[in-house]
């Protein structure tokens, strides 16, 4: 990957990753857009990534294409010398072969213990070949210098929220919080 910030107005990054398995190779190029605005204390960022996939599950007898186009939006706003938000947007479409071709589901009465090759009695996962994906963020960081008796000296606490959902009729949401503190200068 390579990145450039041209005369203080726009960065840019490029990469491309490769990724080889025994029944999976992936190849994905990845194009981001970078913009500090109001004297760097606003960043717009954009992104493009397309994975080009091929499957060849132990359960398959060829293998098959699948695609992703990846979009990402973000925002990241300075509101303070020590506090700092993130909102931000994905959204992705898959198509083509959307299962990995390793499980294979028991059909009637079988058991799934015997299910080891492709049967009238096991068959290959099958998905819908088309996924769309949404997933939102917002996040809040903010650095302490001190507070609580100690506790809160050189410290930070980072607040984020995710909600997804997708074509599939799956949605999640996400809570997370993290704290992160100096113990000493090293540590």
């Amino acid at each position: 990957g390579v990145s450039h910030n041209f005369s203080n107005i726009i960065g840019v990054e490029a990469y491309y990753d490769y990724s080889a398995e025994k029944d999976y190779k992936s190849s994905t190029p990845t194009l981001t857009l970078k913009k500090d605005l109001f004297d760097k204390n606003t960043t717009l960022t954009a992104g493009y990534s397309r994975n080009s996939d091929t499957i060849d599950g132990q359960f398959m007898t060829g293998e098959e294409d699948r695609t992703t186009d990846n979009f990402f939006l973000g925002l990241t706003q300075v509101l303070s010398p020590v506090m700092v938000a993130q909102l931000g947007y994905s959204h992705s479409a898959s198509s083509g072969y959307l299962s990995e071709g390793i499980r294979l589901v028991p059909l009637g009465a079988a058991d799934p213990a015997t299910c080891a090759a492709v049967s009238v009695d096991c068959a290959l996962e099958a998905f819908p070949s088309e996924r769309k994906r949404d997933a939102y963020l917002i996040g809040l960081s903010r650095y302490f210098t001190e507070g609580l008796g100690g506790l809160l000296d050189r410290s930070a606490v980072k607040l984020s929220f995710r909600y997804y959902d997708d074509s599939w009729d799956v949605s999640s949401w996400m809570g997370e919080a993290e704290f992160h503190k100096y113990l000493d200068e090293s540590l």
